[in-house]
């Protein structure tokens, strides 16, 4: 078994606790914390064919006039699954007919916490799975149990013509006085309704409510459920009803789960109600608000704009465990429980929502850690889904490529929100990592800018301080901006060739410039370093100045991200083949040395 373990605490703000996020308790328990949901008594489901029966019975000898086509029979079950592991819960997943719950769904809820798991069965076990499913439903070799049949009238398509509007309100009424929950008869007879709303999550770089898209927002009345997405505004709607609906958010796509620690998937349940649910999930709302954040991340990195690059495809769900205490990103490698059939609960990544120090990331550190540890798990697929090929790639191209990834899509997420500047390494902010200010006397010697080099505009050299006194130590004299080294007799024209400053020679082979010579051809003043690059610039011979030491000369750009992908990232696992493949895949701007007076500084480190 491989991982990656990430131990990025370089941001700024990991030794202040001055973050808009509030804090929480340390455990990682959801039970420890009271954040898991708690259930009240069981009640009298007015659904079994039993009570319907009754409801029924009870309706026609108050005369009530019943169409003879109308009988109560078992047209759904109400069901709970045991997964074994992993694979097992993914099959289920899989199945679009049945929408699972971790809860019981006939039980009160008295405390609408985040998470639910059976106490009978070990943490480190998948918890039972619960759901209503058609009476012809074709059970998989998966454990499962049937506690009811039902009659649910609403959901029988025959049912639901306007002939049969008024007997089905009165079978289901009468059904639920019957069983005990008056509380949900109306006074009136209502018309259906449309659950809908708008889910919004606080981000400490707006200081404010934003919208939180793709979320999959639930409403349930006893065993019928319907879903719908939040669109770009935060707002959902989900199919109709009568009566009130319980509320809730799974933390779950096609693509990705979320867990409240390694083994409960994580909700945020939310009232019981006839009426739209407008929800800010605020800075004040712990797990919740960093649950969505993580959301926000892998909604972004699966479904939304990421400039060409490409997206996980992992054959299950992407586990993403958010761990509510300090720590490192761990990114089990994609899958590898299934490769070797191991059982229970392993989530594929670990997230953690504070620092080493215990204080919380903000959320905007959070996002891009989210985006930092899926970008691993990109860069696996990229390496045909092998983790065995993964694993050959050398730390520093690892962390250095999911860096890459993590300051390039956490940009998008905040220029998308208005923040044009966001991590710009020109300003003294504390609105990013500025992973251009790594340096050679940083901690994490691995989590280098090398491919955020490869495509920014900025010379963290020259933009950091710490510049030697000499700073022509290749030859010329320094400008103020660079290394002038000279011109050419006048009417003759500079220029490079070979590296080497050249210039036109006078009439036919004359060099009168001091110490150049005629190579046959043209002159040449003098050969230029291997450790600096030589330009022309307005007819004059020039060399950069030197920087400070301890940062990388970053003169190299023009590439795109979706580009070092594809051409570059999968064929590469460590420096020399990097600069193999940087070479091969040059942009026009870029000559071999520029590549090579960048590296230099990674292979002397």
């Amino acid at each position: 078994m491989f991982l990656t373990s990430c131990s990025k605490d370089n941001y700024k703000g990991a030794e202040t606790s001055e973050t808009k996020s509030t804090s929480a308790t340390q455990s990682n328990d959801p039970i420890a914390l009271g954040e898991t949901i708690v259930l009240g008594a069981q009640l009298e489901n007015p659904y079994s064919v039993e009570n319907m029966q009754l409801a029924y019975n009870s309706l026609v000898k108050e005369g009530k006039q019943i169409p003879q086509s109308l009988s109560v029979y078992t047209s759904h079950y109400y069901v709970r699954f045991l997964p074994e592991d992993e694979n097992e819960l993914d099959f289920l997943l899989q199945d679009s007919t049945i929408e699972l719950f971790d809860y019981p769904l006939d039980y009160e809820i008295v405390t609408p916490g985040i998470s639910y798991h059976d106490p009978t069965i070990s943490t480190k076990l998948i918890t039972w799975q619960y759901c209503a499913v058609k009476a012809d439903y074709s059970f998989p070799k998966i454990q499962y149990e049937i506690l009811s049949s039902l009659f649910i009238p609403e959901e029988i398509p025959a049912y639901q013509s306007i002939q049969y509007e008024d007997i089905v309100y009165d079978l289901v009424s009468e059904a639920l006085n019957i069983t005990d929950n008056s509380e949900e008869i109306l006074s009136s007879r209502w018309s259906k309704w449309t659950p809908s709303g708008t889910i919004q999550v606080f981000d400490d770089i707006e200081d404010d409510m934003i919208p939180i898209i793709g979320v999959k927002v639930r409403a349930r009345r006893w065993f019928t459920t319907k879903s719908g997405n939040t669109d770009s505004n935060g707002n959902f709607t989900t199919g109709q009803f009568r009566r009130a609906v319980n509320y809730s958010i799974i933390w779950k796509t096609g693509q990705f789960i979320i867990r409240d620690g390694v083994a409960f998937q994580a909700y945020y349940n939310g009232p019981k109600q006839r009426s739209e649910w407008n929800l800010n999930i605020s800075n004040g709302s712990n797990k919740s608000l960093r649950i969505a954040t993580i959301h926000r991340a892998a909604y972004r990195y699966f479904y939304r704009n990421i400039d060409g690059l490409k997206r996980p495809e992992i054959w299950t769900k992407l586990r993403i465990s958010y761990l509510n205490t300090g720590g490192t990103g761990i990114n089990w490698l994609t899958n590898w429980q299934h490769m070797i059939g191991a059982g229970g609960v392993i989530p594929n990544i670990h997230i953690h929502g504070k620092f080493n120090n215990g204080n919380f990331r903000p959320t905007n550190v959070l996002f891009s850690t989210a985006i930092h540890e899926i970008g691993h798990s990109a860069h696996i697929t990229l390496m045909n889904g092998a983790e065995l090929q993964f694993g050959q790639v050398s730390s520093i191209i690892r962390e250095s490529w999911a860096n890459a990834i993590e300051w390039y899509i956490t940009r998008l997420e905040y220029v998308d929100l208005g923040h044009a500047d966001y991590d710009d390494p020109n300003i003294n902010s504390d609105d990013g990592d500025h992973m251009q200010w790594w340096n050679s006397s940083s901690t994490l010697q691995d989590y280098t800018p090398l491919f955020i080099d490869c495509m920014d505009n900025y010379n963290q050299a020259l933009n950091s301080g710490g510049l030697p006194s000499n700073r022509c130590p290749d030859g010329g004299w320094f400008d103020g901006v660079n290394c002038r080294i000279g011109t050419p007799p006048a009417g003759e024209t500079a220029f490079i060739y070979a590296d080497k400053f050249c210039y036109t020679p006078v009439g036919c082979c004359d060099c009168p410039e001091e110490g150049s010579s005629f190579d046959g051809s043209n002159c040449v003043l003098l050969d230029i370093p291997d450790s600096s690059i030589g330009f022309v610039w307005n007819n004059t011979w020039y060399l950069n100045p030197a920087g400070n030491p301890n940062f990388p000369y970053d003169q190299v750009s023009g590439y795109s991200i979706a580009y070092l992908e594809s051409n570059i990232i999968k064929y590469s696992y460590g420096l020399t083949s990097l600069r193999t493949k940087l070479k091969a895949h040059k942009p026009s701007n870029m000559t071999d040395k520029h590549i090579d007076v960048y590296l230099n500084f990674f292979f002397n480190l």
